[in-house]
């Protein structure tokens, strides 16, 4: 698990303004505030773990600004109670994420992960990509491997879609189990903080943290006795390559024995009138007990107007939507009590069809899971899209211990290892294969290193010369075969660091670009890891600016040791060192 240095080292390389624009404010004293835990006493759930928090919740001393410039002078004076149970848990709050504004209740028209106060937040793994709101930031410093858990906040799918967003696994609780208090608010029947990490083990770690009373244990359910439901609303509108891992996860769930159905649960119109008609009421009482200057709606949307500037870059509808003055009370009461009405019958309704189950699979947009309260989780998968993002599911159910079990189930059904038949893993034995090896370190460094180091250097980077060092040092060479073309390849042996003894070194690990997302580097890793099995730490070196490759390395449990040196690669280049201990 990264520590709270390394963390805050990475939120600074990484997620700044000139990299993933994910962190809103750090602390950096935060290390000197973790306790020892002495004698026999077991550690607390979450010691010594680094956690970043989305920009609406209250944490001592830091400002909760819920993105906007408009509530820049509030500076929380208490942690909100989900903080205070985290720290009590033995979580490093290390700072606060960025995050669409008012938690993408300001308009139609703004871009996930925007807001006045923090700018533009960056996709985590392609940064031409929407990173979805509104706990943007949380989202995105969790997937680039900034912080291994983060909080976030959830109205109707601020967590959830965030996490799938970026390939990571997000959880909103039932409606009520964690308290509001001190949290920037939209919906009191709606709004929950919410748990975020890599995996569904970890994110229910960071859950059970945040409760007043810990979670019972979660297992998985055995996958013969799963019973699964398909929510199929709306999901002709996905887009073809989404169609597709759907109903390969549809068919690996059949295939495990698990017995599967089909309901159709649209949304309904209610959420967003409870929604629109709870904002303003609900943002006036945390205003009331906050420092900010600015304690009503109204207020809120003077501001707005007279900086049109700063603040109205994607206008403010949803803002400015939900204002109403005296004279519209009854109208705006009598619109809110009947969306209340409905939302009771559609309760009735959802929970009745689908209380057998252990959880329901979403397959198009929708958002009756907000709308009824019940528990929702994303479940990322070893699968990448096109675009190089983990493929997740969401799924939501009526009693969340049931809900919890199956998504570690479903998690082990999408990572069981996915073989591709026609690439094969093996040892370089012949001249043909170390030929394959030199092209594909050739053409690698073409690829991937343009603009990282100095032209001239590349250029002397041939296949001929390649090739040669390959016949050289022969020796521990694995290649990737497709059929009878080598498309990728890793060098592994013993440390050649002196400050490292009995220690294994992956040296070089290489695929062709054209390979990517096959989950060919992972396959590399595994073997040449497995060939290393006498020592306990493995390491490799790294150029400090090959970001893909850095976070393909974190991902696999690597971390940086603080170990950095110089090469000339026609021009001075930083390399650094990446460590994994073994568990």
């Amino acid at each position: 698990m990264i520590t709270a240095l390394e963390a805050i080292r990475l939120a600074k390389e990484i997620g700044g303004k000139d990299g993933l624009n994910c962190i809103a404010e750090l602390d950096e004293t935060a290390v000197a505030e973790q306790t020892e835990c002495s004698g026999n006493a077991p550690l607390p759930l979450l010691f010594g773990v680094p956690v970043l928090v989305k920009d609406n919740i209250d944490v001592k001393g830091f400002h909760t600004t819920a993105g906007s410039l408009a509530l820049e002078d509030n500076i929380a004076q208490n942690d909100a109670p989900v903080i205070r149970n985290l720290r009590r848990n033995g979580a490093v709050i290390i700072g606060k994420s960025n995050m669409t504004e008012f938690a993408n209740f300001v308009s139609t028209k703004m871009p996930g992960g925007y807001s006045s106060r923090g700018g533009q937040v960056i996709h985590a793994v392609k940064p031409e990509l929407d990173p979805l709101g509104s706990s943007t930031g949380s989202a995105v410093a969790v997937a680039a491997g900034i912080v291994p858990m983060a909080v976030g906040t959830d109205t109707c799918h601020s967590v959830t879609a965030c996490a799938m967003g970026n390939g990571i696994c997000g959880l909103k609780p039932p409606a009520g189990v964690l308290s509001q208090e001190g949290i920037v608010p939209i919906s009191k029947t709606f709004d929950s903080a919410g748990a975020m990490a890599q995996n569904v083990s970890d994110t229910l770690k960071l859950y059970s943290a945040m409760r007043d009373e810990p979670l019972p244990e979660i297992k998985p359910v055995p996958a013969g006795g799963l019973r699964i439901a398909v929510n199929t609303a709306n999901s002709d509108m996905n887009p073809e390559e989404r169609k597709q891992f759907l109903d390969k996860v549809v068919e690996t769930i059949k295939n495990s024995g698990a017995a599967v159905s089909e309901v159709d649960e649209p949304p309904t119109p209610e959420l967003p009138a409870i929604m629109k008609w709870e904002f303003g009421p609900g943002l006036a009482e945390y205003l009331g007990k906050s420092m900010a200057k600015l304690k009503t709606l109204k207020e809120i949307v003077e501001y707005f107007e007279a900086h049109p500037d700063t603040m109205m870059k994607y206008g403010y509808d949803r803002l400015h939507g939900a204002l109403y003055d005296e004279s519209q009370e009854d109208v705006v009461e009598e619109e809110y009590q009947k969306a209340m009405k409905s939302r009771v019958d559609q309760i009735k309704k959802v929970t009745e069809e689908i209380k057998d189950y252990d959880a329901v699979l979403i397959t198009g947009p929708t958002y009756v899971n907000h709308l009824c309260g019940l528990p929702t989780i994303t479940v990322a998968s070893r699968s990448l899209d096109s675009n190089g993002v983990r493929q997740a599911v969401m799924l939501y159910g009526t009693d969340e211990h049931r809900l919890y079990s199956a998504a570690l189930t479903v998690e082990q059904l999408l990572n069981l290892e996915e073989r591709n038949d026609s690439i094969v893993i093996k040892l370089a034995e012949t001249d043909e294969e170390l030929c394959g090896r030199g092209y594909v370190h050739c053409t690698s460094w073409q690829e991937a290193y343009r603009g990282i180091v100095c032209d001239r250097y590349l250029d002397t980077m041939t296949v001929e010369a390649t090739t040669a060092r390959a016949r050289k040092f022969p020796e521990n060479t694995l290649v990737a075969k497709d059929k009878d073309k080598v498309v990728g390849f890793a060098v592994y042996g013993p440390s050649r660091d002196e400050d490292l003894k009995n220690a294994g070194e992956v040296v070089a690990i290489y695929v062709l670009k054209e390979y990517y997302n096959k989950k060919i580097g992972y396959r590399l890793m595994n073997e040449a890891i497995s060939r290393l099995s006498e020592y306990n730490t493995i390491f490799v070196w790294v150029l400090e600016k090959n970001e893909r490759a850095i976070r393909f390395y974190h991902r696999y449990g690597f971390e940086f040791d603080g170990c950095k040196k110089e090469w000339t690669l026609g021009k001075p280049v930083s390399i650094v060192r990446m460590i994994k201990k073994k568990e």
